[in-house]
């Protein structure tokens, strides 16, 4: 207790030299947790390359967004990121621009996708868009009489995705594991492929304060 007032003395230094740093910084730097953005969940084959995506992020003006690991604690590998955006709108308008935004930012380092084809492991690939799909080309030529058949088909194929692949499909071919019929694959191989990298979920974060 003798030394209380050095302790103290310190302790109001470290203060001062702390708030000048803060101010001259421009004050605090929040998170989108508290000021609000985009969270996007992106799911690889492969483990990804942080540094590297973090440097393409940065390229494209986004050097303020954030990337953390989505671990399994099943597995030693985290193939899942969490990459969060400035707010920069409100509504679909900004969960869209938002994933856009990612998409173009990781396709600097992944192969181009093909043209006219959709990511079949995208979270915009669900199953009532594959149900209008082959409803649409009909493979099976059920014509009329089709029912729900391709709603059921379009469900097994979501379900094999997410379920038995954890939400990524290596290699539209693997879909013939699903137990649909032959015609059917080959018909979602002309219309979607398999890529590197999905885009899982999409999520608007308002400020903190508004949240709470």
């Amino acid at each position: 207790m003798a030394k209380a007032k050095y302790f103290f003395a310190l302790s109001g230094t470290l203060l001062v030299i702390g708030i000048a740093a803060c101010v001259h910084n421009g004050g605090l730097s929040y998170g989108i947790d508290f000021k609000g953005g985009v969270l996007v969940k992106v799911k690889f084959l492969q483990t990804p390359n942080v540094d590297a995506i973090r440097t393409d992020l940065a390229a494209r003006g986004l050097g303020d967004s954030t990337i953390q690991s989505v671990h399994d604690i099943s597995s030693s590998n985290s193939n899942e990121l969490q990459i969060g955006l400035p707010e920069k709108g409100q509504g679909d308008e900004a969960l869209q621009a938002g994933k856009a935004t990612i998409i173009a930012a990781l396709s600097q380092s992944f192969p181009a996708p093909p043209a006219g084809k959709l990511n079949f492991s995208d979270n915009s690939t669900t199953p009532s868009l594959l149900a209008e799909y082959l409803t649409g080309k009909d493979p099976l030529t059920l014509g009329v009489t089709a029912g729900d058949r391709y709603k059921q088909i379009a469900q097994q194929l979501a379900d094999f995705r997410d379920k038995s692949r954890s939400g990524i499909i290596s290699d539209i071919g693997d879909l013939s594991n699903s137990g649909v019929p032959a015609p059917v694959v080959a018909s979602v191989a002309n219309g979607f492929y398999a890529g590197p990298f999905a885009v899982r979920d999409v999520e608007l974060l308002g400020p903190k304060w508004e949240r709470n």
